[in-house]
This record gives structure tokens, sequence and C-alpha cells, in this order.
């Protein structure tokens, strides 16, 4: 969960096709050799409850299969079926990370999120300790920050704009989207 939005448990809150699941599991057991539904889910960035229920159907197709237990959680690998069907989806696509998100749950994420820092002085020193700058543009950088609006650097080539645009993330321990139209 992200700032109240959930992670989707069943296929019809995915978002996105649940071919594409189903598919990110195969390439992912296929390039795993030997997996189980928990790593399955850290790689994937889906629900364990939602990797559990493609695991289940790939079960009753035949192209994977249990092994073993390891503690509460199922070790699978997958049967030469499961191989044949996970080597025709590489041909299609090589990935095998955390599965994409909808543009609408991308969307809503983004709209949620919400810078929760104070910046201080100090802050800002240790977040430009790698830059040589004067302590004029921390006193104008700190209140442009805490106003959690939108910030404009402006100046000539070379005033080193990019180099602050780059450290102001520095001021936040928060993970920061972004979102373009």
């Amino acid at each position: 969960m992200y700032n109240g939005i959930k992670a989707p448990i069943s296929p019809e809150q995915l978002g996105i096709p649940y071919a594409v699941a189903t598919d990110l599991v195969l390439r992912r057991c296929l390039l795993e050799g030997k997996t189980n539904i928990s790593g399955l889910s850290k790689a994937l960035a889906l629900h364990a409850s939602l990797v559990d229920k493609i695991v289940q159907e790939l079960r009753k197709k035949k192209e994977i299969e249990v092994f073993g237990m390891d503690g509460r959680d199922i070790s699978l690998t997958l049967t030469s079926l499961g191989q044949k069907h996970a080597n025709d989806r590489l041909v299609q696509s090589r990935y095998a990370g955390p599965a994409p998100v909808s543009l609408q749950m991308y969307s809503d994420v983004v709209a949620a999120q919400c810078l929760a820092v104070h910046v201080d002085g100090e802050m800002l020193k240790q977040a430009f300790s790698d830059l040589v700058i004067p302590d004029e543009v921390l006193d104008e950088l700190g209140p442009a920050l805490n106003a959690n609006g939108a910030m404009c650097l402006c100046g000539p080539p070379g005033t080193d704009k990019t180099s602050i645009a780059e450290r102001n993330v520095r001021v936040s321990p928060d993970t920061v989207l972004v979102r373009t139209r």
C-alpha cells in the first residue's frame, strides 16, 4: 500500500491484462529455475495471493510443478511444457521484472504523494555538502522547498542549476515519483 492505495490482490484489480502477469510468472520461473511464491511475489512486485492464484492456474495446465515446501512457501519449477511456453514468451519479450501498473494506478499514486519533510539549514547543508554553494543560495532554496510547490531554477549556462535540482531530492527520505503529461 502506498498513501492509502492498495496493491491489487485479484486479477480484476490489476489494471493490466491478466495474461501479462501470467507471462511474467512464466518468464521469471524460467530465469530462476527453482523458485517459490514469495520469491516470485518480490521479483514481480505482485501481491503473494495474486502470484499464488497464477501459479495454481499454471499447475492445472501442467506448466508448473511443486517439488517441495520451504517453510510455509511452495517450492516450484517449470515443467517441460511450461519451459516451452516461457521460451515462446521470451521471443516476444525478455522482460521478467516488476509487473507494470496501469496508467490510472500510477497517476493515483503520484497524485497522493506529498513531501512530508520540513527543510532546515542543516538538512540543506548536508544535501549540498559535495558542492561549493553560497549560503545565500541555500537561504533561498529552503523556503522554496518548504513551500511544497513548483520551483523554477533560472540563470545562465554553467551556474549549477542541474546540480542543484539533482540534490533537492536529498532533503527528503521519501521516494519521489514523477508524472508527466
